[in-house]
């Protein structure tokens, strides 16, 4: 038969299990309870009272505190999920401008060699960005022909450790075919200033290229035709009616030699009674 001293000893026992329990909540919820507390209560009731209302509270502040931290886990997935979607959809329009514009951005290390290159490689030359990076240096797609010579150009100048403009040059395609390419490059050094590398970007010029070669060939006729005429052939500014430029058959015509022609006018080999008449020609 239990006494009242085996009675009191098993409430003692499970007071301090629930005591237990009290100060690993606490910890956890922050409520600084602790174990002196629930020992010092003055009645028995009190403290099983106590002891299971702060078990309840320590709970409730676990509780807590595990969903405050799991909503703040969440919105720093959320943000950085948002980020990432964001990143990568720039991304996406830059490639597809530089691919439209037929510009590529690249960058490559003190060799040369090719550390990185944007998809659009493969729109302008047919070479996939996994040919390219770690396995190809920007000389290779220079033509056969030339290329050690294009190679020895290229790298006095990465030496010099300076931005380069406008460098045009002819690369070869996977196809067999030549494209013109006009590169900008940038140099990034160490924090003692040894050359890493460089990083810039190519520009398909080709079609420009051939635009200008067109206009090159049709000034070149014209002034065939225009040097070889037997009549004289002046040319004129409206606006100043200064004359800019004269064949040889003009020259010779008023004796007058190429660099005289060109600070005259046009009044200057006119004379003066029709001055006003060629002044309202070229008023008209």
């Amino acid at each position: 038969m239990k006494t009242s001293g085996d009675h009191e000893r098993f409430m003692h026992s499970r007071i301090a299990q629930m005591s237990v329990v009290v100060v690993v909540f606490a910890l956890i919820a922050g409520s600084g309870l602790e174990v002196e507390r629930i020992h010092d209560a003055f009645s028995l009731d009190y403290v099983v009272a106590y002891a299971f209302g702060a078990s309840v509270l320590g709970v409730l502040g676990a509780l807590t505190w595990v969903v405050f931290a799991q909503r703040t886990k969440l919105e720093r997935q959320e943000t950085a999920s948002k980020y990432q979607h964001s990143l990568a959809l720039s991304n996406a329009r830059f490639e597809q401008l530089s691919i439209q514009s037929r510009t590529v951005t690249w960058e490559i290390d003190a060799n040369g060699c090719f550390t990185y290159v944007s998809s659009a490689i493969e729109t302008l030359t047919g070479f996939s960005a996994e040919e390219m990076v770690g396995k190809r240096y920007f000389y290779d797609l220079h033509p056969e022909m030339g290329r050690p010579e294009f190679r020895h150009a290229a790298m006095l100048i990465l030496a010099q450790k300076e931005p380069f403009q406008n460098l045009v040059s002819p690369a070869q395609t996977k196809g067999g075919g030549i494209i013109w390419i006009e590169t900008n490059g940038l140099p990034y050094l160490d924090d003692r200033g040894e050359l890493l590398g460089y990083w810039g970007m190519g520009r398909d010029v080709t079609e420009v290229r051939k635009a200008n070669q067109k206009i090159a060939e049709s000034e070149a006729r014209y002034r065939v035709i225009f040097e070889g005429a037997d009549e004289g052939i002046v040319v004129a500014d409206v606006e100043t009616m200064s004359l800019v430029y004269a064949n040889l058959s003009f020259c010779e015509l008023l004796g007058y030699t190429r660099d005289e022609v060109v600070s005259l006018s046009v009044l200057d080999i006119h004379p003066p009674e029709i001055h006003e008449q060629i002044q309202l020609i070229f008023d008209s």
